[in-house]
């Protein structure tokens, strides 16, 4: 649950375009930075409710600003039990197990309410969010629910296949790229294996803001889990070009990029799963976000690095 702004971060450019690329369900981009304030939250039946997806998208904003403890305090005041929540509860459940044995029943109770990989030769048994929107766990129920405009909606995912985990590990065995920095075809998104210690990264744009989202799993009793670890973002010329990412001067972009030159690396220390890094702000619509970086975690260890091509 820990949300983690990079307040210092750098080597990004911003060029015009026409076209947004979202890793993620698409919603509407606003062409000017407004400021953000949480919209009106009730609860009722153990669901948020919303007038709109314009209030849900204003209180995810201030949601993600938040650190462990503050987003603690805002669902202790509402009394609400996020999906991010609840899974972290099951995970847990998941933990204490004495052996595999004990997995069928486990994933029977959660089955309708969080995604699993079916495909145990991957020895993946652990549950996910089954969120289909960037993150939304921070404001669905366990179920998936939300009240917007009065009617129940639900957000989640039929299955595994449809998340990202999936998506960016299979796109990563698909073109062969697990070797040390070889190849540049992989756009928004990375992922780094070794034997016991695997992480993805992923960029998402969520209107005028750009996040980093990453994970880490260790290989361990139960296959693989989730664990806090730390991650390395080192600046890389920018793709296509010998020329390395120009200092940004633009007074119309939020300058919260990542102020490490090229070639130097930013660590974020040891921080949760799915924790939602801030990378910059961009306003207007027009402003394409262009970055490139080295990244690996403290298991998978700086040799296994692979290339993480930002374009949204």
């Amino acid at each position: 649950m820990k949300k983690l702004i990079f307040a210092a971060c750098g080597a990004v450019a911003l060029t015009a375009c026409n076209k947004t690329a979202l890793l993620e369900e698409a919603r509407p981009v606003p062409t000017k930075a407004a400021t953000v304030t949480a919209a009106t939250v009730t609860v009722r039946d153990g669901k948020l409710c919303f007038a709109d997806e314009a209030a849900i998208e204003k209180t995810l904003s201030m949601l993600l600003g938040k650190d462990e403890q503050a987003l603690a305090a805002w669902y202790d005041s509402l009394g609400f039990v996020s999906q991010e929540m609840a899974r972290e509860a099951a995970l847990e459940e998941f933990r204490s197990m004495s052996s595999l044995d004990e997995y069928p029943a486990f994933k029977a109770k959660y089955q309708g309410r969080f995604l699993f990989n079916d495909n145990l030769e991957e020895e993946d048994y652990q549950p996910y969010v089954a969120a289909s929107r960037f993150a939304y766990e921070m404001i669905l129920n366990a179920d998936g629910d939300v009240i917007v405009g009065g009617q129940t909606v639900n957000y989640n995912y039929d299955s595994f296949e449809q998340t990202m985990y999936y998506r960016v590990a299979q796109a990563a065995a698909n073109e062969d790229v697990m070797t040390r920095i070889t190849q540049e075809t992989k756009t928004n998104q990375v992922f780094v294996k070794t034997s016991k210690k695997k992480c993805w990264a992923w960029a998402v744009r969520n209107g005028a803001e750009v996040y980093v989202q990453v994970t880490a799993q260790k290989k361990n009793l139960f296959g693989w889990n989730d664990y806090k670890a730390e991650y390395s973002f080192r600046c890389r010329q920018r793709i296509g070009y010998d020329k390395p990412y120009p200092e940004l001067a633009n007074p119309d972009i939020s300058q919260t990029f990542f102020t490490i030159g090229l070639g130097q690396v930013i660590t974020t220390g040891r921080i949760s799963c799915n924790s939602k890094l801030k990378l910059c702000s961009a306003p207007l619509l027009q402003y394409k976000v262009t970055a490139g970086y080295e990244v690996w975690s403290s298991g998978t260890g700086e040799a296994a690095a692979q290339i993480l091509a930002i374009e949204i």
